[in-house]
């Protein structure tokens, strides 16, 4: 629950544990960042606006796809990895943002359609 700051989840192979907890701690770090410096709500995917979530999502996997994260992660597959169902669009969106200069705050911005205070 991002409101406690808590999360479980199954092991289904052996090893993936971090990458999941990677995952999720990145969610609380941008979902603070969010509330504190740009005063947004959070949301969750069963909201009606699930921007906020789906933002989260999205900038997860933007970084999950860079190659600095995979040596990190120790990810040895090629294939980028594909937003859920439903979120595709916002996600091709802020690929499209993400690539011109790797921003976030340009990227809140964007999407958002904030002003930095």
């Amino acid at each position: 629950m991002i409101e406690e700051k808590e999360f479980s989840f199954p092991i289904n192979k052996p090893g993936s544990s971090n990458i999941v907890i990677a995952h999720e701690m990145l969610h609380f770090i941008t979902y603070d960042y969010l509330e504190k410096k740009y005063k947004l709500e959070p949301k969750e995917c069963h909201d009606n606006d699930r921007l906020f979530w789906e933002f989260t999502e999205a900038f997860n996997l933007l970084l999950e796809n860079e190659k600095y994260w995979r040596e990190i992660a120790k990810y040895k597959g090629t294939e980028e990895f594909k937003p859920y169902m439903g979120f595709d669009k916002t996600y091709d969106k802020m690929k499209i943002i993400w690539k011109k200069n790797k921003d976030f705050d340009n990227l809140v911005r964007e999407m958002f359609k904030k002003e930095i205070k």
